[in-house]
């Protein structure tokens, strides 16, 4: 699993930075940073979220706790509406604002 977990790393990092040229030509050259297009910045900042995820819940599971544990974990830490609002329309517009950082993510209310 570990070794999974950090080749995926490195095949994310080689592939977000293929376009980067590094130069060495003077000692006073200027360090430049590559810029990366927004749909790369969206797709990595997505990858390091299900990373997060895919991670915290092998850590859970190593420490004998459930996904569910761990979702609440995260929950109770990161909750993006007023602190102690745990209302359904709270919940509601987390996951919106998650669900809608993906490309072509949307959240869609079936019933109420």
């Amino acid at each position: 699993m570990k070794v999974c977990i950090i080749l995926l790393n490195a095949l994310i990092l080689i592939t977000a930075s293929a376009d980067l040229s590094f130069s060495q030509e003077t000692e006073e050259a200027e360090t430049r940073f590559p810029e990366m297009s927004l749909k790369d910045k969206h797709f990595y900042a997505n990858w390091r979220t299900d990373y997060y995820v895919c991670t915290g819940i092998a850590y859970a599971k190593s420490m004998g706790k459930t996904a569910e544990d761990f979702a609440e974990f995260v929950g109770n830490l990161h909750n993006m509406t007023r602190p102690g609002d745990h209302t359904i329309e709270a919940v509601a517009r987390t996951i919106n604002m998650v669900m809608t950082n993906y490309p072509g993510g949307q959240l869609n209310i079936l019933y109420e």
